[in-house]
Order: C-alpha cells, then structure tokens, then sequence
C-alpha cells in the first residue's frame, strides 16, 4: 500500500490502536463489576457476550501492523533527474520504482528476492526534474523475512535508461535481484543517494547515449571505483537500446515505447552492430499477417534490418544462421509492397 508519508508516521497510529484496546477492555472489566451477577445481562454494555473479544482483535490488528511497519515497509523518495552534460533538470522523465523481498530459505538457498506485489510505482518529472515516490507499508506480511531494497529506473527518450538498488536501511539489505543486466558503475547514469530519517534523496545524472563527457569506470579488489579506459567496442546506442529492451522485457516500458524509439532511430540514423540483436527482436522472423506485422512501423524496422544485413555481409547478426530468416523478410517485404 502507497502512502504520503513516512511510514515512519504510522507507528503513534499502531500505539494509539494497541492504548485504546487496552483502556476499552479496562472500560469493558468495569462495567461488568459494576452489576450483580444476575443481572449481567441487564447492566452490562450491549452486545458484551460478542465486545468483549473486539479489543483483543484490535490488539492482533495493530501486532500485524507493527509487524508491516517493522519489516515490510520502505520510505519516501524524494529525487531530481538532471541532464548529465548541461546540468539542466529534465522535465518529461518517467520515474518507476518497484519495493523487493527476501523471500523465506529453503534447503537450497537462502532465500530469493521478489518483486514486493503491487508494489510498482511512476511518477513523470515536471519542470523541475523533481520527483516524489511515496512511502510503502505492505499489506501481506507473511514470512520472517522482509523488505530488502528499492529498484528504480528512470527513462526519457535520448538519454541512457538508469536503474539502481538502494538497500541501505532495509531489514534484509541485499538488494534487489535481477541488477545484473545494467552495468555498475554505470558510466552513462550516476546517482547519488543519501538516506535520512523516514526517506531517501536521491538525485539521478544521466548522460545521452554517447562517449563525450563519459567516463567509464571499475571497481578494484578492495571495493573501490577506479576510472578506465573506454572500450574499443564502446556502443552507445547499442547499450541504449539493449537497455530499452531489457526494461522492455522487465515491464517497465511498453512495448509500442520501444518500437517508437527504433523507428525514430532508424528514420534518420544507421543501425549499428551492437543493435541489431535488440532492434531485431521487434521484427518478424518472417511473413505474417497479424495486426502487430501490418503495422507501418514494423515494416520500417524490417526493412532496415534487411538493408543492414545486404550492406554488413560480415555482420555477427546476419551471419548464415539467419540468412533464412533475413530471405524470409525481403520476400515479405517485396511481397506485400511498401505500406510505410
């Protein structure tokens, strides 16, 4: 459950709950000395043979709350996300956040990290770059292990997608699972959260998907991040669109969102090798007449895919394996005329 506010907050609402059970049951007790034993029935409060087990419900109610607060919970978010390059805020940028769990051990494992249910949040930047994420109290506090972390992603078109793990502060602090895809220490994202009381600040820096001003880096034995020297097979577009497809694949994009960045792209620019792999998982493997292949857009990137592949004939993508596929696609295309 989302709420505006520190869940921090919540705890004077759990006390007050656990006071007033105690003093309703002290009210109830006296009550029922007050009158003769006979006549129970006439003096004591309505309903005493069914009230006298509500405070004692109350006080389970408000032990299941502490218990979410104490565990199950994460804190506000307030954040900026800046253009990297020009240090302007960034207006326009969608920001998601998903709360994690550890989930219980079993013989095998220690225990896996899930997605807390529900717990899927955006928010749009306005002029200011500011966003806000609110709090978090789940409602399904099952099992002895808790929340372990907080994912966010951040996305706006021609700059590289972000997406981190804030665990610090978290009953079960190790991570979120599934980071593995980005690369870390990102040299197109920088982030820089800090923790206080009840919330996180964080401010995201991204860059566009290009090598100026990038600095990549690694960490060293000891844990500390070193700057290296760029890759020879530095591809930023292609880690763009590997990253599109990745959070794609996650469902923090839609799909129509990356078929409209490909097709931008691949109006006014070449593709390159390291995007083929991604840009190729939008296109049909051949002829089709489904609503998704008659689409306009669709056809644009499968013809550019061919051109690429009748222009790179030493191209990893188009290599023989998938002549066939590549043949099956300028059939279709010839077939079918351009409908673009």
């Amino acid at each position: 459950m989302n709420v505006p506010f520190p869940p921090l907050l919540l705890w004077p609402v759990v006390i007050g709950i656990i006071v007033g059970a105690i003093l309703w049951r002290r009210w109830q007790v006296r009550a029922f000395r007050a009158a003769p034993a006979e006549d129970w029935p006439k003096h004591a409060p309505k309903g005493w043979k069914h009230s006298r087990a509500y405070p004692w419900l109350l006080v389970i109610a408000s032990v299941i709350g502490a218990y979410s607060l104490w565990r199950f919970s994460a804190p506000c978010v307030y954040g900026r996300v800046v253009d990297a390059t020009t240090g302007k805020p960034v207006a326009g940028a969608l920001v998601m956040r998903t709360i994690s769990r550890k989930g219980p051990p079993s013989l095998a494992e220690s225990g896996s990290i899930t997605a807390e249910p529900f717990s899927f949040y955006q928010f749009r930047t306005g002029k200011s770059g500011r966003f806000f994420l609110p709090g978090w109290v789940s409602l399904m506090p099952i099992g002895i292990a808790g929340t372990s972390g907080m994912t966010w992603v951040v996305y706006h078109p021609g700059l590289m997608p972000g997406r981190g793990c804030v665990s610090e502060g978290f009953p079960f602090p190790q991570g979120c699972g599934g980071e593995g895809s980005f690369s870390s220490p990102d040299p197109w994202v920088l982030d820089t959260p800090e923790r206080h009381v009840g919330s996180i600040h964080l401010e995201v820096r991204l860059y566009p998907p290009t090598l100026e001003g990038v600095i990549f880096r690694a960490y060293t034995g000891t844990g500390k991040v070193v700057p290296v020297e760029t890759p020879a097979n530095a591809d930023p577009w292609g880690e763009y669109f590997r990253r599109l497809n990745v959070l794609t694949q996650s469902q923090y994009l839609k799909k129509d969102e990356f078929v409209q960045e490909a097709v931008g792209y691949a109006e006014n620019r070449p593709l390159t090798e390291g995007m083929m792999l991604e840009i190729g998982s939008l296109v049909p493997s051949g002829p089709c007449d489904t609503p998704y292949c008659r689409d306009p857009r669709i056809r644009k990137l499968a013809r550019a895919v061919v051109e690429y592949c009748d222009r790179t004939l030493d191209s990893e993508y188009c290599r023989p394996r998938r002549s066939q596929m590549i043949q099956r696609l300028r059939e279709w295309l010839e077939k079918d005329g351009p409908h673009e």
